[in-house]
């Protein structure tokens, strides 16, 4: 039949979906075609990129109970200095990474 509404792939990828979908709400409902949210591909993935401005936001979505610095190497790789990781369940400042719960972000994320 298909996986379980609490299989923690689904959860993880639902997660996913949710973030993309605030994410192009905030930052692309003026312009849809000419967007300022993509990802980042090489040897390792960051799922969203934000361009504000001149800066890059990295974002990586972890959702699962031991999310931490360790989810942050791919977005190191891209070079960044900051962004944010959203987890399950964590809220803690890493070397000017912000690791935020999924509905901490989704209530005070600022656009």
């Amino acid at each position: 039949m298909g996986k379980s509404l609490l299989s923690p792939d689904l959860k993880g990828r639902l997660s996913e979906q949710v973030v993309a979908n605030e994410l192009f709400y905030r930052y692309d409902r003026q312009d849809w075609l000419s967007s300022n949210v993509f990802f980042w591909k090489n040897g390792s993935e960051v799922d969203f990129v934000v361009k504000r401005e001149k800066r890059l936001l990295p974002v990586e979505v972890k959702y699962q109970k031991n999310a931490g610095p360790s989810d942050l190497k791919a977005i190191k790789r891209l070079g960044s200095k900051n962004g944010i990781l959203i987890s399950r369940d964590r809220l803690e400042m890493e070397d000017g990474f912000a690791i935020i719960p999924l509905e901490l972000f989704l209530v005070s994320h600022p656009g």
